[in-house]
């Protein structure tokens, strides 16, 4: 079996979104004649903790390294104290002090980021991996975008195929709306530096590939879009637990100061003063975590106490189950997502066969809830038309006539993480005889 060295700074047993593309990357690539040896960063004070996604991956080798960087320094120093806090809540109690020292600081003086401190920890131990289980091919994934640094290292010095794939664009907006000129510059020039050394590039969606490729020095470059997904088999025995006595809408995700609910309390106020009795039969239902943001309070201010109810961060297996239980599904971009921002909760919503009210921006996410099933979109921001979607839905809901559940479409098997992996493997394949000529 062909072996790969796959780096991942956010790897198991780290939870939500970001996570899964590798830990599935990792979990099927072994059925199509590929073995893959990971290198991850050890303990760092991060949002979630998932030991089930760990589970997943347990027949890996995975070997994990120290860093200089802030979330590893920071576990150092509070590590207790975050692992027990996030064991009770899902989050750390320092994260919040901690993104915003990253926001206002750090995130501004490091090129392309602050986890640029693992390179020295992760080159070296990259180097006793190589000279003991020999690789065919180097695979680097990103958020944070500093590992295809260690990519580029170990690509000049052992000249094994690499790979680097993109869960982003190098500059999210939606993110970096101060970025100074002058580290944008750099960013940029760093990463015309080592794309050119990339033997293939991965990306989630066209526009980012297109981005991505606008910017790159070498032109030879090859793209290749490979989206995210969803994995079939977390379905596997799940189903709705009961008919709801009330009209429920999920949600299960994050809210932030970016992924911000502000125009859906205001919609649901509305929909209360315009239906003063719906709290005894409408419930939303919040499955995730809230960062940056005051959201109880927002609760308590529009009056939605009765409303909402939240069953804080749970292993992703259990958010599946959250979402197969509502009647409706709420998804959300904010106005300034980049238009290629697919994030694999969308693909999550759609395979659970319920209908999606989204309050998205024009983009590969709207279009493809028009494809996919009778969705409903609003624009964000749109309060008006939100309120007026919700009560419809409700209202068709009331007189059963909304489909709460629909049959699994055959269209989506594309987005099945065990069939991605069986195109990524043929793309390893592709990329190693290529190189081999």
């Amino acid at each position: 079996m062909k072996k790969v060295l796959f780096i991942a700074y956010y790897f198991p047993p780290m939870g939500m979104g970001g996570v899964q593309r590798a830990a599935k990357f990792v979990k099927y690539l072994p059925e199509f004649g590929w073995d893959p040896v990971v290198l991850t960063v050890k303990d760092v004070s991060y949002h979630a903790g998932d030991n089930t996604l760990l589970e997943e991956v347990e027949k890996a080798v995975i070997y994990r390294t120290g860093s200089l960087d802030p979330l590893r320094l920071h576990w150092k120093f509070f590590g207790q104290k975050a692992s027990s806090d996030r064991q009770q809540s899902g989050s750390s109690a320092h994260s919040g002090l901690l993104n915003r020292i990253n926001a206002a600081f750090l995130s501004k003086l490091f090129i392309p980021d602050s986890k640029i401190l693992w390179l020295p920890h992760a080159v070296l131990r990259s180097g006793k991996i190589i000279r003991k289980i020999k690789p065919d091919l180097i695979f680097t994934t990103s958020p944070p975008h500093s590992v295809h640094c260690i990519g580029r290292a170990l690509k000049k010095k052992y000249h094994i195929p690499w790979i680097m794939d993109f869960r982003d664009h190098l500059f999210n907006e939606m993110f970096q709306t101060d970025m100074p000129v002058w580290r944008r510059r750099n960013s940029e020039g760093l990463y015309r530096k080592i794309s050119g050394s990339a033997d293939k590039i991965l990306t989630v969606s066209a526009p980012i590939a297109g981005r991505l490729a606008d910017l790159a020095k070498n032109k030879n470059v090859d793209f290749h879009v490979l989206p995210n997904g969803f994995d079939r088999s977390d379905f596997t025995g799940l189903r709705q637990t009961k008919k709801n006595k009330k009209f429920t809408i999920g949600y299960c995700g994050t809210f932030n100061n970016y992924l911000n609910p502000g125009c859906l309390l205001k919609a649901l106020q509305q929909v209360i003063q315009r239906i003063p009795d719906i709290e005894k039969r409408m419930q939303f239902v919040f499955t995730g975590q809230v960062t940056d943001i005051q959201m109880q309070k927002n609760i308590d201010e529009t009056g939605l106490s009765g409303l909402f109810k939240s069953t804080g961060y749970v292993s992703h297996k259990r958010s599946i189950q959250y979402m197969l239980d509502a009647d409706l599904l709420f998804f959300l971009l904010p106005w300034n997502a980049d238009p290629g921002m697919v994030t694999g909760k969308i693909y999550e919503y759609l395979a659970s066969g319920k209908p999606i009210l989204a309050e998205v921006p024009e983009g590969d996410a709207a279009d493809l809830l028009k494809i996919y099933g009778k969705n409903t979109i609003v624009a964000p921001g749109n309060e008006k038309i939100l309120t007026d979607e919700i009560i419809r839905l409700y209202q068709l809901w009331e007189k059963g006539r909304l489909k709460t559940s629909m049959s699994y479409d055959k269209r989506l098997n594309r987005f099945d993480r065990r069939n991605q992996c069986e195109e990524l493997a043929g793309l390893f394949d592709s990329v190693c005889k290529k190189t081999s000529r």
